[in-house]
């Protein structure tokens, strides 16, 4: 960033060293030009100040450095945004997607608040997590106390996992008995209630795997 020093500023020196000294700056002249423009705005003389520094471009203070990395990583996600556009995001799209294949879900239009889709007639909610068996208990998922689907489906995979699996499929009244104070409830715990009855079930026994089973 460039550290540009602020010069004489003549007919203004003396609003700018009053400004300094309530500042507690010891010298005003080693005040950066950014703020010195942040203060005349504040102060009502943004148009003196730019009169004063006919030359100042606030855009010459950032440097822009290109990383490799990091370029890889936006043409990456602008790839996937593309792929998962009609999705909440990738991991929308993989547990969702991992649904209408495997649950034969009906999915609902992108943006419908709090369902993901239904299955037999029934209002589903999808969630996706990276799990394995070592951060198994550091894993949550938030539901609202007052929720308008009747089924709760986690779907989950491990880094470098070629397929997404299924977790669960647990009714919603068995996941608010255990939901926490902030609307949490960690799979290791989730685990613990009895799954759905619902036909699905059959139909996700012959199809998919359970991950961290």
């Amino acid at each position: 960033m460039n550290h540009d020093k602020l010069g004489v500023m003549t007919a203004y020196e003396s609003r700018i060293r009053a400004w300094a000294k309530n500042r507690g700056m010891k010298d005003y002249m080693t005040a950066k030009i950014d703020e010195i423009e942040r203060f005349m705005q504040s102060a009502g003389y943004l148009e003196k100040f730019y009169k004063a520094f006919p030359n100042y471009d606030p855009t010459r203070e950032f440097e822009i450095m290109i990383n490799p990395r990091r370029k890889k990583v936006l043409e990456c996600l602008a790839q996937i945004n593309d792929i998962s556009k009609d999705y909440d995001r990738a991991e929308g799209y993989l547990g969702e997607s991992f649904c209408e294949d495997q649950l034969q879900m009906r999915k609902t239009r992108a943006g419908e608040k709090d369902i993901d889709g239904y299955i037999q007639g029934r209002a589903v909610q999808v969630k996706f997590k990276w799990v394995s068996a070592q951060n198994l208990g550091s894993r949550y998922v938030t539901v609202k106390r007052d929720p308008k689907f009747e089924l709760l489906i986690v779907t989950c995979a491990e880094h470098g996992a070629s397929e997404v699996s299924l977790f669960g499929i647990w009714d919603i009244s068995e996941v608010l008995e255990i939901i926490g104070s902030r609307n949490r409830v960690s799979l290791k715990k989730l685990k613990s209630r009895p799954e759905s009855t619902a036909p699905i079930l059959i139909v996700a026994s012959e199809l998919v795997y359970k991950c961290v089973g």
